[in-house]
């Protein structure tokens, strides 16, 4: 859960309205050079160094069939154990779910 207004403002403002376009872009040059296209991707972002880490679900993988919600639950229950003995500007890439094994 972010508490930080502002970022959670940017995100809503900036980041999400543009989600579905990129994607939609990224996944038609993919499509193009016959590459498997994005199913989901998860991000996490470290505001304060700009860090990011991204984990990719290629339509291909079995993970695609999985319910979002259950991609999005699982992910952020990962998260909200692991934040427990992490510092959130760590610098430092959390779990994915699902895991790669």
């Amino acid at each position: 859960q972010l508490e930080n207004q502002t970022i959670k403002n940017r995100i809503k403002n900036e980041l999400l309205p543009q989600a579905s376009e990129v994607s939609d872009a990224v996944n038609q040059q993919f499509y193009e050079a016959d590459h498997p296209t994005i199913s989901f991707a998860e991000l996490q972002f470290e505001w304060e160094t700009k860090a990011w880490f991204s984990h990719i679900i290629w339509e291909d993988d079995p993970a695609s069939q999985l319910p979002k919600a259950q991609i999005l639950n699982e992910w952020f229950s990962l998260i909200k154990k692991e934040t427990q003995n992490k510092p959130l500007d760590s610098d430092t890439k959390f779990s994915w779910y699902p895991s790669i094994p």
